[in-house]
């Protein structure tokens, strides 16, 4: 990147270069509202070729967005 980038609108998000969305529904009386999975495990190449390794929470019980890895993380 050439210049500075800031992210507005969400707090604790500047410098995000990307996400990742997973979604799971449950009905027990609608069957097709039942799909998606969410994965217990985040892991990807960081620095010096090192696998970094996150756990997720595969049942959360709010629409709320969680944050994996901060912004804060230096993380490639």
């Amino acid at each position: 990147m050439i210049k500075d980038a800031t992210v507005q609108g969400i707090d604790n998000v500047d410098g995000r270069f990307g996400s990742i969305i997973a979604i799971k529904t449950r009905s027990a009386s609608i069957d097709s509202f039942n799909f998606g999975n969410i994965y217990p495990f985040l892991d990807f190449y960081g620095e010096n070729n090192k696998i970094e390794h996150y756990q997720l929470n595969q049942n959360p019980a709010t629409k709320d967005r969680e944050w994996v890895i901060s912004f804060k993380d230096d993380v490639v």
